[in-house]
């Protein structure tokens, strides 16, 4: 039964290669044209949809250029001024979106008040790049903003004519940003088949990141509209597919169970429910979130990979009693960076991280190389795919070990060595004409675990 839900809810989920994106410079530019290489890829398990709509983004917030992707293996190009942009890329992008021809970075890629329940799964990817006078690269990795939701019911009336499930809450708009926000609701139609049972197929739609998960299912027979409800007891996940399936029961004495299942990136979590007359569903505990322990606010649980107060824990140090040190990763990444060495660039770096704050979080730091060592010690093999769910489900870039079977070097020890999220990796000094290296920032923060 399992593996039969997990090989449903995949077939749309496969793994995609990848290609290249290529961005001179506009005319407006003084010297020679400026070449920016956009490597393009899907996260595990994931097909984006074409036509990939891509968008450069200046500092300002202003859209200054933008291309379509029909089809794998296109090439394009946009002319881009020297300068700092943040180029986002789009996939699945329903044919009503209202995307103005030159949005800003707050527009909304879907205007809050449309139906924001999808057909395909909208896939979205960010990046930083510098143009200036050296070679550029980046990288795009396409992820999911939405949650898959498959539903299915058994056992109703033969005469019902119709039925329909409402999932509650959901957010209504997307922006640039990748920013969702708006709470409403989505109404998924139920369709018959010849065996009687009603399903929807693969829906999506912009989890609003809010527990309990709430049921309405209607269904109508003679005329007359029945309402049940079903407390999901977690909030529903971006980038994870969902399978509800419930079964009727008019007598709850004895009564027929159905489950949820949760399957794909996550750990799947079965959970059985039935709805009716007289029905009554015992509560269930939530999970601890992707990357998490057993939960609670205390030294034991396993903080690394979690958010905490929206920022992203890489590493629990120094635990002493109920105190302890978190050690922080940026949720942005900066892609491509010089390196100290660098003969026009070599406080790229350092500036970077003198002007970054996340929240109320200001002074970050590029890694020293104790910490880089220590990252890439805890963070390296299988394990990155934890902390790399955390950051999916934030809207966040990815932390890479390998793009196209080469590792991936990040800047540490003020931008003079780099390391990479490798087995035996070690810190190695950067390079001085190299430019493709990336940059995470941290901060240390002290924090006691209340009883």
């Amino acid at each position: 039964m399992k593996q039969l839900l997990f090989t449903l809810l995949l077939v749309p989920l496969l793994c995609v290669g990848c290609g290249t994106i290529e961005f001179p410079d506009g005319p407006q530019s003084s010297g020679s044209l400026r070449k920016v290489t956009v490597h393009t890829r899907a996260a595990d398990n994931v097909v984006p949809t074409y036509p990939i709509e891509v968008f450069a983004f200046d500092g300002g917030g202003q859209c200054c250029a933008r291309q379509t992707l029909k089809q794998a293996g296109d090439a394009l190009s946009l002319r881009l001024a020297d300068g700092a942009y943040r180029v986002v890329a789009l996939s699945g992008l329903p044919s009503s979106s209202a995307v103005p021809e030159r949005p800003t970075w707050n527009s909304a890629v879907w205007p809050n008040g449309a139906n924001a329940l999808f057909d395909q799964a909208i896939l979205r990817a960010e990046a930083s790049v510098t143009v200036a006078e050296k070679r550029s690269q980046v990288h795009l990795l396409l992820a999911p903003v939405v949650t898959a939701a498959e539903l299915r019911l058994t056992q109703l009336p033969n005469d019902a004519t119709a039925a329909a499930i409402e999932i509650a809450p959901a957010c209504t708009a997307l922006n640039f940003a990748g920013e969702r926000s708006g709470e409403g609701r989505v109404s998924v139609p139920l369709t018959r088949g010849a065996d009687g049972v009603w399903t929807s197929g693969v829906h999506y739609l912009l989890p609003a990141g809010k527990s309990p998960t709430q049921l309405s299912i209607r269904w109508t027979r003679n005329g007359e509209q029945a309402v049940y409800g079903y407390t999901y007891p977690q909030a529903l996940v971006a980038g994870t597919p969902y399978r509800f399936e419930g079964a009727f029961v008019d007598d709850a004495a004895g009564g027929t169970v159905g489950d949820v299942s949760v399957a794909a990136w996550n750990t799947p979590v079965v959970q059985t429910f039935s709805f009716g007359k007289s029905v009554v569903n015992p509560p269930v505990q939530p999970q601890p979130p992707a990357g998490g322990g057993t939960g609670g606010t205390t030294p034991q649980t396993t903080w690394e990979g979690r958010l905490w107060n929206g920022h992203v824990v890489a590493l629990v140090q120094n635990i002493v009693g109920s105190e302890a040190d978190f050690l922080l990763i940026s949720r942005a990444q900066w892609d491509p960076v010089a390196s100290a060495y660098s003969e026009t660039a070599s406080d790229e770096a350092a500036q970077y991280a003198a002007g970054y704050k996340e929240a109320e979080l200001a002074e970050w730091h590029i890694p020293t190389r104790q910490e880089a060592a220590a990252l890439a010690a805890f963070w390296r093999g299988e394990k990155l795919k934890i902390i790399n769910a955390t950051l999916r489900d934030a809207s966040e870039p990815e932390i890479y070990d390998k793009v196209e079977g080469r590792s991936v070097p990040y800047l540490c020890d003020e931008a003079r060595s780099v390391f990479s999220f490798l087995e035996n990796s070690h810190v190695r000094k950067a390079g001085k004409s190299v430019g493709t290296y990336l940059l995470r920032l941290v901060k240390t923060v002290h924090v006691r675990f209340l009883p």
